[in-house]
């Protein structure tokens, strides 16, 4: 039997010494041969006995098993014609999908497997998907991999490729949410004036001791680690502070979140691969940039408004508002039944009728203030006394607004970007989707009524992989507000070419 690992990265180091420890605990086959890419010499530091039947080549030669972990779009760089009509191909990446690994190879025996970064630890978990059941020959070499995989992990078989993409999103990734909250330790400590060489070797420390810590005691259930929070922290002293500090700051909530953008990053990315799906998606893309040029177009419409005019139209939002609120109540329970009542979401996500007034009252106190741009402010000038220079306040013109799941911040930004003369591009948390596209199907017929474009609010798709197209687009908008917790303010910056 030849195995053979192929354009592989991180993951594939962890996978090729799961099978040599199969090959030399379980398996007494020296027929068995394993061919790599590259980094042979750093997994042989490790595997000290691997060069026995593990060689190094660039070459694609024909193999019985063949692992992948490769984007998409790298598929083509790969001849798949020198490989056997038996050949089976396991995909190790969660871009790469049955659909676009089927398309690459015009194979139907293909799998997926998701090996946990800790596959050499204790206890680790694996997790693999194959959509049909195999055949003669090939079905030795399923069975080769699970086995393999069985060996010192505990092996789940996914009866669904979205279970596989949710494993890749929880345990796959785990390891870096703690790497990550630890260097966060470390800067923390280090506002201390403490050393930061110092603080980063604390941290370090804290991550190798916890493990430790965990295995010296004496537990009935491994999983109670609210118990293990308990063992640690003494009442009333400095740990349970600190505690009490991430429940004020509802951590729980901020973890909830981050592991549901990876879940559903993992399933936006193995939707990906097809040539039909790759064309839709520039289709898509090149609508949204279309749609946000007509907004930046449409923006004169309410540049054209007198302040009288932009109140009138705050005021008739808000009596909409109240007109159709049984229409936003039922969108937004909807969306309330995708989330468990003991969410801290779903009181943010709910509206009542109270709520409902309380936004429309909001358009109303809104259109009452003064006008934002009249605003005049004469600059002394010395050196040139014929020349008057003055400070006056214009319009943002076209405002990018990426916030969570409160429908309610809809309607805020709506009025107050009404009452300044600027249009507005809304981009929030799929969470909200049908209550957000219920209120602004409902400003759109406002401002139909008032003839004004109603380009001059869009509403930009939920979907993550699309912000990008948001965020890049400087010749359309002007400005981009992201409201919501800090770590989506420092991506928002990371990423945006408009001013924040």
């Amino acid at each position: 039997m030849n195995i053979q690992f192929v354009w592989c990265g991180n993951m594939w180091k962890e996978v090729l010494i799961m099978l040599w420890n199969y090959l030399d605990e379980v398996v007494d086959d020296s027929s068995i041969h394993i061919v790599t890419k590259s980094w042979i010499f750093d997994v042989s530091q490790l595997l000290p006995n691997l060069q026995q039947r593990c060689t190094y080549s660039d070459v694609q030669n024909d193999a019985d098993i063949v692992f992948l972990a490769i984007k998409p779009q790298q598929l083509s760089e790969i001849d798949f014609s020198c490989y056997s009509a038996e050949t089976l191909f396991v995909s190790m990446l969660a871009w790469t999908s049955i659909k676009s690994l089927s398309d690459a190879t015009s194979s139907s025996h293909i799998m997926r497997i998701m090996p946990s970064l800790m596959l050499r630890n204790w206890n680790s978990r694996i997790a693999s998907y194959m959509p049909s059941k195999p055949e003669n020959t090939q079905s030795r070499f399923v069975s080769f991999v699970y086995d393999a995989c069985k060996h010192q992990n505990n092996l789940r078989i996914c009866p669904q490729e979205e279970d596989i993409n949710k494993f890749t999103a929880l345990v796959g990734s785990a390891p870096a949410y703690y790497y990550l909250f630890a260097e966060y330790m470390a800067q923390a400590w280090h506002s201390l004036w403490i050393d930061a060489d110092l603080s980063k070797k604390f941290a370090w420390s804290v991550l190798r001791w916890a493990p430790t810590l965990l295995d010296s005691l004496d537990l009935q259930d491994r999983n109670d680690f609210l118990w293990l929070v308990n063992r640690v922290a003494s009442r009333g002293w400095t740990t349970q502070a600190a505690i009490k500090t991430f429940e004020d700051l509802w951590l729980q909530d901020i973890v909830q979140k981050a592991v549901q953008s990876a879940n559903e990053r993992a399933g936006e990315l193995a939707t990906w691969g097809s040539t039909s799906q790759t064309s839709s998606q520039q289709d898509i893309i090149s609508t949204l940039q279309k749609s946000l040029k007509s907004t930046k177009n449409a923006a004169q419409y309410i540049a054209q408004c007198s302040h009288q005019q932009r109140n009138k139209l705050l005021n008739d939002i808000a009596d909409a508002l109240e007109n159709n609120a049984d229409s936003i109540l039922d969108a937004n329970q909807l969306d309330c039944a995708a989330c468990e009542t003991s969410d801290p979401l779903y009181d943010r996500l709910l509206l009542t009728s109270d709520r409902i007034q309380s936004m429309a009252q909001w358009c109303r106190d809104v259109a009452l203030l003064s006008d934002p741009l009249d605003y005049t402010q004469k600059i002394q000038q010395t050196a040139t006394p014929s020349i008057s220079i003055q400070k006056v306040a214009v319009p943002l013109w076209v405002v990018g607004c990426i916030y969570e799941a409160r429908p309610n911040v809809t309607i805020d930004m709506i009025a107050l970007a009404f009452k300044s003369w600027n249009a507005l591009v809304l981009k929030w948390s799929h969470h909200a989707h049908h209550s957000n596209k219920a209120l602004v199907a409902i400003v759109h017929e406002v401002l139909v009524k008032h003839t004004i474009s109603s380009d001059i609010l869009f509403l930009f798709p939920p979907e993550r992989e699309y912000l990008p197209v948001l965020l890049q687009a400087e010749e359309s908008v002007d400005v981009i507000i992201p409201r919501w917790w800090k770590g989506l303010i420092d991506a928002v910056r990371k990423q945006s070419s408009i001013p924040l």
